[in-house]
């Protein structure tokens, strides 16, 4: 299976940060990423599948930027 055929998930977050004037404090970016997973617990009514949803942190990244 070539890379051209995975199916990705778009970005939950694109932007930009406009950053204070620097006044000699470190700045950090914190980035964080998350994975979802189906929680145990009753359906919906009428549903086959579940709609709920967890999430837990499985990696943070501190970059520094000033």
């Amino acid at each position: 299976m070539g890379a051209e055929q995975l199916w990705l998930r778009p970005p939950l977050w694109d932007g930009r940060i406009d950053l204070p004037e620097p006044d000699g404090a470190e700045l950090l970016l914190v980035i964080a990423e998350y994975e979802e997973y189906a929680v145990d617990g009753p359906a919906p009514r009428h549903s086959m599948t579940s709609t709920k949803t967890g999430r837990k942190l499985v990696v943070v990244e501190h970059v520094s930027i000033a």
